[in-house]
Order: structure tokens, then sequence, then C-alpha cells
């Protein structure tokens, strides 16, 4: 059994629902809420049963989740589902060493809890992060924030592109753990020298908002009338931009020009059949239709967005980037392609070819075995760094604070690094500043200087400082404590920092 089961007793499982041949039983209230799931396995015994309604010691509503043996004896009773999903994970592992790499990143909101000395945990994220990377008013996304929020939590965090690792690092909301490894490419290079008209381009896209099917369209028809004879199919599955999309081709007078061909299973293999292809999306991860479109020979302009094209693209050599959002820029893209010469264009096709190769399973997979040997080397016993950090001073000028904590902790252990940390309350903001720490005969305290600017992502709310406290055997996050509830805080702009009724540091941001 793991940690999480109770071993010495079992709260009363309470009601059981009766099986009536249906592999899942339900009770719900009046309103619809659901109180109660069992399962059963195909002979009629009850698998498990799970319970939204449980009053705990201190009369609170709370879950409870029981598995039971064929015989219908409780077995194992977990208060958390994600308790259960630890315990199942240590009963396969067996405390055998393993490296777990978790690539579904809803999960990391529990799963950065799971520290075991045996395994080795790698979380990805494999798209855009913020909804502004490079500015303290972009949005985390509420998929990646979790694995931000936690990234010290992991033995590593892999990310695609090495603008993206570079975004994260500047923002401070990087670490040492943070790694590139790029989408491995599969890809066989086709026949470059096969003859394709140099104005035909070919586009492989869900016709999504997020994929900006417009402005292709839009930039195909301005080199039209521009005098380039430019012509584009564009295959995808239709999505929430399809009437549209639609709508605006019926509008053009270069519409039989430009072809929605829908889905098509074979649609990579068009690639081979035009000069160009486009890539307009908002935000990618890493496009692997770049990759595929130049192992195909057929040159990309993409809109040079976050992240990917600027990874894989060497402007002007293998591809060109074009300003994101900017359709008169790639419009002269098209037109300036189809007027280079024969042996320009060839060298152009072969250039993207050979850029593929860099992403070959190969050479991928030896980068992947790379970043799990130095995680197995580095692992550290899961400890925490236990003490508290209590406000020292505080003070504001020209929309900035300076803060002053105290730091303890057991005697012995040095702490070596400090990192200021806010979280809104009811929002996605988040954000890390590192401070400055010195030792003293009267012990160790951290510096910090936090902008204002810091919380440009809040609209209105209350944000919570915590620190991040680094030693050579452990880390550990603390609420900043210490903070009279009564106290007037210096403020600056619309940040007011305040005492809570714990004698914990928050702001409210107006």
């Amino acid at each position: 059994m793991s940690k999480y089961s109770v071993k010495s007793r079992f709260d009363d499982p309470g009601r059981l629902l009766p099986y009536s041949s249906e592999s899942v039983e339900e009770l719900k209230d009046s309103e619809g809420n659901l109180l109660q799931s069992d399962r059963f396995r195909d002979d009629g015994s009850r698998v498990s049963s799970h319970r939204t309604d449980v009053l705990n010691s201190h009369g609170q509503t709370s879950k409870m989740t029981t598995i039971f043996s064929h015989e219908g004896e409780p077995i194992g009773q977990w208060k958390a589902l994600h308790e259960l999903y630890f315990s199942w994970m240590d009963w396969i592992f067996a405390g055998r060493k393993t490296v777990l790499i978790n690539d579904g990143p809803p999960l990391a909101r529990y799963l950065h809890k799971y520290q075991r000395d045996n395994v080795i945990f790698l979380q990805t994220i494999h798209s855009r992060h913020s909804s502004d990377p490079k500015s303290a008013a972009g949005r985390l996304s509420v998929v990646y924030r979790p694995t931000l929020m936690h990234m010290d939590s992991f033995d590593r965090v892999v990310v695609l592109t090495e603008s993206q690792h570079d975004d994260l690092v500047a923002r401070n909301l990087g670490s040492d753990k943070l790694v590139v490894v790029p989408n491995i490419a599969d890809l066989t290079p086709e026949d470059s020298a096969a003859s394709r008209p140099v104005a035909r381009g070919v586009m492989l896209a869900k016709i999504t908002k997020l994929k900006r099917i417009d402005r292709a369209i839009r930039a195909v028809d301005l080199a039209r009338r521009q005098g380039t004879p430019a012509e584009l199919d564009i295959f995808g599955a239709a999505g929430d931009a399809s009437e549209q999309v639609e709508g605006l081709l019926r509008t053009l007078e270069s519409r039989d020009s430009i072809r929605l061909r829908g889905f098509d299973t074979n649609a990579k293999s068009r690639f081979a059949q035009a000069s160009f292809t486009l890539l307009t999306s908002k935000y990618e991860g890493m496009p692997m239709v770049l990759l595929e479109a130049m192992a195909a020979g057929c040159i990309p302009i993409a809109y040079d967005i976050d992240y990917g094209p600027s990874d894989i693209i060497s402007d002007g050599v293998n591809g060109f980037l074009v300003p994101n959002g900017d359709i008169e820029a790639m419009a002269d893209r098209i037109s300036h392609l189809a007027s280079l010469d024969a042996t320009t264009v060839a060298e152009m096709r072969e250039a993207a070819q050979r850029r593929t190769k860099d992403f070959a399973p190969e050479i991928i997979t030896q980068r992947w075995g790379q970043v799990m040997r130095e995680a197995i080397a580095s692992k550290a016993p899961a400890t925490e760094l236990k003490g508290q950090a209590l406000l020292k001073s505080l003070s504001s000028a020209d929309d900035t604070f300076r803060l002053e904590l105290s730091l303890r902790t057991r005697p012995g252990r040095k702490i070596h690094r400090a990192v200021l940390v806010w979280e809104e309350r009811e929002g996605l903001g988040f954000g890390r500043v590192p401070g400055t720490v010195k030792r003293r005969l009267t012990g160790t305290s951290a510096e910090f200087v936090l902008p204002a600017s810091e919380f440009d992502s809040v609209a209105t709310g209350i944000v919570d400082i915590w620190v991040d406290l680094y030693a050579t055997d452990g880390h550990s996050r603390l609420r900043v404590k210490g903070v009279d509830p009564k106290a007037a805080l210096p403020a600056s702009g619309r940040i007011r920092p305040y005492g809570t009724k714990y004698q914990s540091l928050s702001a409210r941001v107006k």
C-alpha cells in the first residue's frame, strides 16, 4: 500500500449503490449535482465508490474514494482522486528507478505533488504559455500555469524551442531545470527538382480562428492584384472560422484561384506539387507543418509568431519570416519568390530540405536521452526546506517596491537563493522576481526590487506574496508572514499592499 492509503481502518463507505447491469451507477441530488458514483466489474462486483458529500471532522463536505476487492471488501481509501492515482503509480513503479514523462499539461496541477526519490519526472510545455510572452501584461495560459507555478517540483521541464526557453527565463518563470527538445520530424525529403509552378501555394490548416486563414487568403489576393499569378489550395477540416472564410472568398475577384479543398488524408503529399506554403497562426508550439512542407521542397512563408517559425526558418535562406499579422509583407514575399530565378529557388528548396534533417528521429532521440541522463544524475532526495519568511521592511518609490525579508531555517542549512513569488488569488496572474540573499551575524535575509509593472496582467483583485527558498539540500515555497493587519503599508499607483488576518503579505490591485 502507498503512503496515501488508509491502512488501519476505513471510514464508513456509507451507502453503496446496488448493481443493476450497468457498469456505473450514480446518485444525484434534486438539482442534478453528482453525490456518488459507483463502478462495477463485468461480474457485478463493485470496483469503487466515489462520494462527494462525506462530512469531515470539521463538519465540512469532502470527497472520498474507496476501492473494493472482488469479495466486496474495501482495500483502499483516499480523500483525493490524485492520491489514488499516486498509489496506482507507486504500485506500477514498485520502487524501481523510473523516468516519467507527462505530456498532458492539465495534469501538472496535481502531479507536481508526486515526489518520489526513485521517479525522475519530466513535464512538457508544447504550446505558447502566455498571450504575450515578452510582456508582464501577458496572461498566462490556464493549461500551462500549473507547470510554471511549480517548475521546481519537476526534475526537468521540456519546451520545444530556444525562443520559448529564452522568454521564460527573461520573465523569471524558467529555472535551471528548463530544457529544449524539439519535435521529431520523421520525414523523407522529396525530389526538390520536380517541376512545379513557382507561384503555386499549398496550405494545411484546420479552418479555425487560431489559424487566421483569412490573412493567407488576403495575402494571395493582394499578390494577384499586384500582378503575381499566385494561387493557393487550402486543405483542412471545417472549423469555427469556416463561415467567415467562405464569406470572404465570395467577395474576392481572385476566388477561383484560392480554393478550399477540405479534409484530405493525403494532403501532405500536395507540398511536393507547390512552391510555397503559408503559416498565419496566432501562435504555435513548434509547427510540424513547416517541416513537412520543407521536406518536400515547399518554401515556407510564415508569420514570425511565438513559437517555432524563427527557430526553423532562416529568413531568405530556406524560407521567409514575415512580421506577425502583416498581410502586405506576406503578399510581397509571395511576389518576391515568384520573381526569383530558377537557380535561386532551387537553392532555397534544397536548403529547406537540409534544415529538416536537424529534427530527424536519431538526433532528437539522442537529445531526449541526454536530458534523461542529466536528470537522473542530478536527482536529489525530495526534501522540503522548512522555515519562515518574515517581512522586515517594505518601501515604495518610483513605481517600485523594495522588500527585505528575514529568513529562518533549521540550524546548519544555508540558503543560497531566494525568489519572490506572487499569485493572483482569483485569476491566472503569477510571477517571480529574484532577490539577493545576505548573511549577517544577526541572521539571513533577502532583498527584492519589485516593479509595480510586474502586476500589469492583473486587471483588479488580490495577489498573495510568497518566497521560494533554495538550499543545497532542498527548496520550499513559504508565505511571507509577520505583517500587522492594522499597519498602513506603502502603496504605489494601483498596488496597495496589506497584511491579512493571518499576518501574511498580500496586495490589492485596483
